[in-house]
Order: C-alpha cells, then sequence, then structure tokens
C-alpha cells in the first residue's frame, strides 16, 4: 500500500514535468523492492491559489506525503526515507537552470 501524495504550486509546471516526476518517483519506490508494483499510487494535484513565504510569484513548492501500511520495520522505513535523497535535487527536463524551490515530505505509516 504505499501511496505518495504530492502537492505543488501551479508554477512548477512553467519549470518540469510533473508526469516524469511522478515516473521517477514511482520508479525509485519500485526499485527499493519493499513494495508491490500494484499497490503502487504516486498522484500529484496542482494548487492555484498559495502565498509561501513572501509571496513572490517566482517561489514554488512540492510537498510529498508518502504512506505505507503498518508492519514495516525501522530499517525498512530508513531505506523508503532514502529515496529522497536519490531522487532530489533534481534538473527540471524541460529548462536547462536548476529552479529553486521549497521540498517537504512526510512519511506516514498506517
Amino acid at each position: 500500500m504505499p501511496h505518495m501524495q504530492i502537492q505543488y504550486s501551479k508554477n512548477c509546471e512553467e519549470h518540469f514535468d510533473m508526469n516524469l516526476f511522478c515516473r521517477t518517483i514511482a520508479d525509485e519506490i519500485l526499485s527499493s523492492g519493499l513494495y508491490p508494483c500494484g499497490g503502487l499510487r504516486v498522484r500529484a494535484t496542482a494548487q492555484d491559489h498559495v502565498v509561501i513565504a513572501d509571496a513572490h510569484p517566482h517561489n514554488k513548492f512540492i510537498d510529498m506525503v508518502f504512506r505505507i501500511g503498518k508492519g514495516r520495520s525501522d530499517t525498512d522505513k530508513k531505506k523508503t526515507g532514502g529515496a529522497k535523497k536519490r531522487v532530489g535535487p533534481f534538473k527540471p527536463p524541460r529548462k536547462s537552470s536548476w529552479v529553486s524551490f521549497l521540498l517537504t515530505g512526510t512519511l506516514c505509516c498506517r
């Protein structure tokens, strides 16, 4: 039951391909060997109305919440958390320059 829910500011779409980002996250989760493909869900939702920090229009954010079922060991949770280091920071596929954005995340176990 690995579910990744991603919320992001709509202006992120100007700089990179969210479908590719979701595919990259899904591939990384599956490559851990900890989760079955059939239960995997990666969903991303653009947030149209946001105020980020000082409200500068160039500010962007991505917030990711990863939920897994009960019974995972602390070792498995740490291995899962290490995926964030392998996925980001990343170079956005649509632009040649790096984009600065706020990336936050939470690991939830049900």
